[in-house]
């Protein structure tokens, strides 16, 4: 049987809400105009905007969540998104989730750095408990932002629960949500985030989420800084992340093939 289209729900993953430092950084980088516009466009489309907590409730059967659900996350915690896309999240009074790198809290994104990246300045503690005091949920994204199905047992637990503590001793409070870093992820290092004490993880794997989802393998929809305004329709109505010519074509032919056999 079909699965109930308002069981279906999204998650968008965007990293940086920025003008492109370089040519290579420029698919992380969401411009500030063009990340408004995806607010609004959404609003405006009929997509309500949710929080990882609400979706959570919904998959342990607590509640409902209401058609075309949309929950925006950002991963590793950059600056801009306390200096960009704040002001505009709460504009709009839009939910989201920021994962952070828990050890490069006020320094800046050497794993980025290290691969030809311009360097780029992340959140300090006072932007993050600022954002959490407004609305905005702190999830996690490990101590350095390794490769977690690479590491040893020992370096993994160390990367996932220490991130978890670090947190949780500077905000105050628990946190509850997991992004693995590079989307890299195994049946171990899933089995370890859910005994760390998180209650959702959210892999790079595209596609809708159902009611039926595993918790820690939420897929998400990856938002870049050179979608053109079709493509970001695309994928927000197809749930995909590859919608370049290839696809067009497709849905071209498909419409074509629709009318003519209406005709018929």
């Amino acid at each position: 049987m079909a699965e109930d289209h308002e069981t279906q729900f999204l998650i968008l993953m965007y990293h940086l809400i920025s003008e492109a430092g370089s040519r290579e950084e420029a698919r992380y980088c969401c411009p500030p105009r063009k990340f408004s516009r995806h607010l609004t466009g959404l609003s405006s489309a009929g997509y309500t905007f949710v929080s990882l907590s609400e979706i959570r409730a919904h998959l342990d059967g607590r509640r409902p969540l209401p058609r075309n659900a949309v929950a925006l996350t950002f991963d590793d915690g950059f600056r801009n998104i306390y200096e960009q896309a704040f002001p505009l999240l709460s504009k709009y009074k839009v939910p989201a989730t920021i994962f952070l790198v828990s050890g490069l809290i006020g320094k800046t994104n050497v794993w980025m750095a290290n691969e030809g990246y311009p360097d780029r300045p992340m959140l300090t503690w006072d932007q993050v408990r600022e954002m959490q005091r407004n609305g905005i949920e702190i999830g996690g994204h490990t101590c350095t932002h390794p490769r977690l199905p690479a590491l040893d047992e020992e370096q993994a637990i160390r990367e996932i629960a220490g991130c978890k503590e670090a947190i949780q001793e500077q905000l105050g409070s628990e946190i509850h949500h997991f992004a693995y870093p590079y989307g890299a992820l195994s049946e171990p290092v899933r089995a370890m985030v859910e005994q760390a004490g998180f209650q959702t993880a959210c892999s790079i794997h595209s596609g809708f989420n159902r009611a039926a989802t595993d918790p820690f393998v939420l897929r998400r929809i990856e938002i870049k800084g050179t979608d053109s305004v079709r493509q970001f329709r695309w994928k927000v109505k197809f749930g995909k992340n590859q919608v370049g010519w290839a696809f067009s074509l497709k849905c071209q032919a498909d419409r074509t093939a629709a009318r003519i056999l209406q005709r018929r």
